[in-house]
């Protein structure tokens, strides 16, 4: 056979004769092998024949001839050899560009492929929108979008038109024109017999698109949503980047939504949604916003949906991109809106977000949708709320918190009975890499001495507590033997936050990293030698996320690993977030969390350590300011709970 490029530089020689008026003959085409085909007057061998007569006079027949060599994969000289096969066997010359195949003479065109053609369903709505998209560019736009999604040509379309035309009796559907079919929303009724233009559609010659394909069109569920969500977006960035991010979530296009908002608005007589004034639509429900209810207004930016079942103002929606998933304040799904809110003030944090994100095949619009989702179903001071508290016989709460212009806070019932010892002071100007023997014992033990208090925490964070656990040893050997060697029995000592070691991750991750609570079930065990050294054990609690439910987990777990060590307990905490949270460092918990916080370590542990302070970001004190709202309530909480009279006026 001859090339497909030979094939199309037959069909333009054909064109070519079409419009210079000339004719193209046959005998001029050289013969080719038919091979063992049957040769018939019907499929689609015998049509090719009938379309090249018809591409002698017809331009669009000869753009069609074209196509169809080139898609069945022949030569011009095929069909001419089939054509004279044909005239050998049923006689008579080449088929003229009209043969009669029909009463009415019609041919039915071979890109049709013999289907039946009636008025109704997709192909005739195609039809429609070709005419609809003559005068109408989103129609143009559509009918681009339709052809492609269809997998068909605009030469399918119009032979499809043609082959109405023939069986009906009437030219192809038209725009209307509020004569021929109506219009309604921009679409046509199409034509039934010339009867007023209602095949395929409904009474109102509605003629719902065909790239809905037949759906039922319901005021409620994702597809409803999407028409909320794209009017939302005509006032609101957000809305339209999680719009554009359902559109390819979804995998359909504007056109499939502009074409379901139509739907709408035709099955239930209101326009499609728009947006009320505070930015978010009600949607559309017989009339009615919120699908029966009465308003919706602003709901923090997302749609007020639809309940069919009548709903109540303002009621949320999740967002259609969340697919209905289960809401929790906890797994990967949280975790990822835990990690975009750090990446704000964290590069590092902005990685691993992506990272995680992309790992999960979701979109920045996917986890802004479920943490606001999140922020709706759980009310963060909620957490906790259950927590009750019952006076113990005896319990201190003791101040290890610094600001400057502090007062003395004399009867506010705090205790005084505690020495924390920094690095400063425990190696002097020495070198820190080894224990300061000569600084311990003539300067810290007699310090500790003059001072007599109950409790003495050790604050070394520099050295590896496990590889260098034998240093922190000669530490807390050296000062203990130093006080009891003149006398002084009652002193306690303890390392701060290493028995056991603080991990705020092994707990709240447990049930997607199991190896991390692993890793620190080994460590504690480790950590026994030091625990042995030690009289009593101070947990450090601080807070590095706003996670509730997360901090309970990492207080709680953390006590029950330093309860393995028959230690008396007393936990640190500091009533700012953790200067390492990212965004929120160092600025003061919000009073509800700070109260759960005080609450739940009063019932597991045997006394408190409150440290503080440093100032927003920065490495330096903070400021004492008496009315910030910690300091009221500890008051509060230590008048009901510590053993430390609060005799006169407290000195704050």
């Amino acid at each position: 056979m001859a090339s497909a490029g030979n094939a199309a530089r037959i069909a333009a020689m054909i064109l070519a004769a079409l419009i210079s008026g000339t004719s193209l003959p046959v005998a001029g085409l050289a013969a080719v092998s038919l091979g063992n085909v049957e040769i018939k007057q019907e499929g689609w061998r015998y049509n090719m024949t009938i379309m090249r007569e018809q591409a002698k006079t017809n331009a669009f027949k000869a753009e069609q001839y074209q196509y169809y060599l080139t898609k069945n994969n022949i030569t011009d000289e095929y069909v001419v050899a089939y054509a004279a096969a044909l005239a050998a066997k049923f006689g008579g010359g080449t088929p003229e560009a009209e043969p009669p195949t029909t009463g009415t003479g019609f041919v039915q065109d071979p890109i049709l492929k013999g289907i039946e053609v009636v008025n109704s369903g997709w192909r005739y709505n195609m039809t429609v929108m070709r005419e609809q998209a003559k005068t109408n560019t989103f129609k143009a736009e559509q009918y681009q979008s339709y052809l492609t999604k269809n997998n068909i040509t605009d030469a399918y379309v119009v032979a499809y038109a043609a082959a109405l035309a023939n069986k009906y009796g009437t030219p192809p559907p038209s725009t209307g024109n509020n004569g021929s079919g109506g219009t309604n929303g921009g679409s046509t009724g199409g034509s039934s017999g010339g009867t007023g233009g209602n095949s395929g559609g409904t009474g109102t010659g509605f003629v719902q698109d065909p790239i809905l394909k037949g759906i039922e069109v319901v005021n409620s569920g994702w597809r409803y949503n999407m028409t909320v969500m794209r009017e939302q977006a005509k006032t609101n960035t957000f809305k339209a980047e999680q719009y554009q991010s359902y559109l390819t979530k979804n995998n359909i296009t504007d056109a499939y939504v502009v074409a379901y908002a139509a739907a709408l608005a035709n099955k239930y007589g209101t326009p499609p949604p728009t947006v009320d004034n505070g930015g978010s639509t009600g949607g559309s429900n017989g009339g009615t916003t919120n699908g029966g209810g009465t308003t919706n207004g602003n709901n923090g930016g997302s749609t007020g949906g639809s309940n069919t079942g009548g709903g109540s103002s303002g009621e949320f929606v999740p967002d259609p991109i969340l697919a209905g998933v289960e809401i929790r304040n906890e797994g990967w799904r949280y975790n990822l809106t835990v990690l975009k809110k750090q990446a704000e003030y964290s590069e590092f944090k902005k990685e691993q977000y992506i990272y995680y994100r992309d790992r999960n095949k979701v979109t920045d619009a996917y986890v802004d949708a479920y943490a606001e989702a999140v922020a709706h179903k759980f009310n963060p001071d909620d957490v906790g709320k259950d927590i009750t508290v019952a006076r113990k016989p005896a319990y201190t709460i003791y101040r290890g918190f610094r600001y400057y212009g502090m007062p003395s806070l004399a009867n506010c019932g705090l205790s005084e009975d505690i020495r924390i010892l920094y690095e400063e002071e425990l190696f002097g100007t020495g070198s820190k890499s080894q224990p300061n023997i000569s600084q311990l014992k003539n300067k810290v033990v007699p310090d500790l001495l003059r001072r007599n208090v109950t409790y003495v925490m050790i604050d070394i964070e520099h050295w590896d507590a496990v590889s260098e656990m034998d240093k922190l040893i000669t530490v807390i050997r050296t000062l203990k033997e130093g006080v009891r060697a003149a006398g002084n029995t009652k002193m306690q000592f303890g390392y701060y936050m290493l028995v056991p070691e603080r991990n705020f991750l092994a707990p709240t991750t447990i049930s997607y990293r199991p190896d991390r609570w692993t890793d620190w079930m080994a460590t504690n065990e480790t950590m026994r030698r030091l625990a042995a050294e030690v009289d009593v054990v101070f947990p450090s609690l601080y807070t590095p996320s706003e996670n509730r439910d997360d901090w309970l987990k990492y207080a709680r777990t953390n006590i029950a690993e330093a309860r393995k060590y028959n230690k008396k307990v007393i936990p640190v905490i500091w009533p700012q977030y953790h200067n390492t949270a990212p965004g929120i460092g160092t600025t003061y918990m919000p009073i509800k969390f700070w109260e759960m916080q005080l609450k739940e370590i009063y019932n597991l542990s045997d006394s408190l350590v409150i440290w503080g302070s440093v100032a927003f970001q920065s490495s330096g004190w903070d400021t004492w300011n008496k009315n910030r709202e910690w300091w009221p309530h500890l008051r509060q909480f230590a008048a009901q709970y510590s053993d430390v009279p609060q005799s006169g006026t407290c000195q704050d």
